[in-house]
């Protein structure tokens, strides 16, 4: 079980799962985050010097679809999807990113600050479905942070 939900800065939320109007096909990038090694080579010495290490930010792509019961149910649902990921919704005052993705499956739940990188495309449709839409997540933080009260 892999669940996504998106919760922008007014609280509203897009819920991504198998079985949801969302349906989540496929997510990537849950996983550790790459790293970025700096090192210096000296001809005096064998092998390198390692002078900084640090993990990058995390990027967490997701494929759904969404299920429409009626062609303006699915128009309806497509509105909804883009007005929750919206850019303007991401941030509140001075511009700081407070917009969330949680991923959850059988062993817990986490979150990690996020934000829709690119616009969405619907370029796949069967009778009422939405089909293989790429929603890409830039996350600044490598982490996945536990779920608390306030979260």
């Amino acid at each position: 079980m892999q669940k996504l939900t998106y919760i922008n800065s007014q609280n509203q939320s897009i819920e991504m799962y198998k079985g949801g109007a969302y349906i989540l096909e496929h997510v990537e990038g849950t996983g550790s985050t790459n790293r970025k090694i700096s090192s210096i080579k000296s001809i005096a010495s064998q092998g390198e010097h390692i002078t900084s290490a640090r993990r990058e930010p995390r990027e967490v792509v997701a494929k759904i679809s969404v299920d429409g019961k009626t062609r303006a149910d699915m128009y309806e649902k497509r509105e909804k999807l883009c007005t929750i990921l919206s850019l303007d919704k991401a941030f509140v005052e001075e511009q700081r990113l407070v917009s969330r993705l949680v991923y959850e499956n059988s062993s817990g739940r986490w979150w990690t600050p996020a934000i829709l990188e690119d616009g969405i495309d619907f370029n796949k449709r069967l009778m009422n479905f939405d089909t293989n839409i790429k929603l890409s997540f830039r996350c600044p933080s490598s982490y996945w942070y536990e779920i608390t009260e306030d979260k």
